[in-house]
Formats: C-alpha cells, structure tokens, sequence
C-alpha cells in the first residue's frame, strides 16, 4: 500500500473520511485541520465540503515531523492538541474522548493495546536472536493527545526523527499516560487491512 492509501475507496469514501466524520462528532475537538500532500489539497478540501466538517486544509512536509509541524502552525493556540493517523479510519469517538480527558489531567495521552503475541529479536538473516519478555509492552495507536504548549515545545526541540508524537514529548522528560486502546483502531499497512476494514465499516449500522 503506498502514501496514497487514506485516499483509498473504503464504504463509498476515502478512508481519511471516517477519521474526519470520527472527529468531528466528538465535542471536545473544536478546530480539525487535514494535512495532506501538495496535490491533495484541492481534493481535501472538496471532501471536507462533502462531509460539511468546517476543516482547515493544510499542506504537508516531506517528514512525518514537517507534516506535523505544518499542522501545528495551521490549528493556532489551543489547549488540547489530538493528532491522528488518517490510515487508522475505525477510530471511534468515545476513544477520542477518553484521550482527550486523560491529557487534560496529565498533558500527553496516547492509546494503546497490550502486546499479545511472543515478540522476537531477529537479525538481518532473519535468526531469532532473543525472545523478549512482553511484560509491559504495549503497541501504541493514535489519537495522541497532549496540551497545546508541550507539543509545540517538543517539536521546537525536536532534531531526530521519530515515529510517533509522544516520542517528542518523552525526550522532553515529560510523562505520557497509555489510555486502554481498541484492537480495531489498526492502521492500514498491507492489502489484508483494507480487506478487514471494508467488512468493518460494511457491518457498523
């Protein structure tokens, strides 16, 4: 699946809809900004007018950190920031709430489920180099919330690149709180995925 895949047909619209219409039906979120490649802009706004969601439409950068500067700078100054994987569409609204109401307590929020399976250490030739211990391994999801002044720190400090937001903010030194995550709300990686969302989205009433 390539960069394109939150453009992908799934249920009549593209899967970047249903994180938008997710969003937009949950009360604390007040500002929704879409960021999207150069060339996406046009259609990204065309879409927002389709779902009648008042998004601001953004372009992003050549990094996933650019991007999310970008959108930073388009939200303004508010106290909660939630960013989201638009390749995650079966987030629902009650998951947002609950990150959002944890990062009001604590300033960073992320969701996330337990790890389930026996994790490995392979090498390059593909050996098992150790079996980890899973205890207190969680994998991590999006939304990610946090209070509007620490992300916008973290992102001014930050000089590496990383793969997820709350990784900024723990090189600050400050806590992140795991909020438990839905085994649902996976991101669309391989063809599979988009087999599994579209008998999701096709089941929900």
């Amino acid at each position: 699946m390539g960069e394109d895949k939150v453009w992908l047909a799934l249920g009549g619209l593209p899967v970047v809809a249903y994180s938008l219409r997710a969003f937009a039906a949950v009360p604390s979120v007040k500002r929704l900004v879409l960021v999207v490649s150069r060339e996406r802009v046009e259609r990204g706004r065309e879409l927002a007018a389709h779902l009648r969601i008042p998004a601001v439409v953004c372009v992003g950068g050549e990094r996933r950190e650019d991007s999310v500067r970008n959108g930073l700078a388009a939200l303004e100054d508010v106290d909660l920031v939630a960013i989201h994987d638009g390749a995650r569409p079966l987030i629902r609204p009650p998951l947002i709430e609950a990150c959002f109401r944890a990062a009001a307590v604590d300033g960073a929020a992320v969701p996330a489920v337990a790890v389930r399976d026996t994790v490995k250490r392979v090498s390059r030739g593909m050996w098992v180099r150790e079996t980890l211990d899973r205890t207190g391994l969680w994998a991590v999801q999006t939304p990610q919330v946090f209070k509007g002044e620490l992300i916008r720190a973290a992102y001014d400090r930050l000089d590496r690149e990383v793969t997820d937001d709350s990784t900024a903010v723990e090189l600050l030194g400050h806590g992140v709180r795991i909020v438990p995550g839905d085994p649902w709300n996976f991101k669309l990686t391989v063809p599979e995925d988009m087999a599994v969302a579209r008998a999701l989205i096709g089941s929900r009433p």
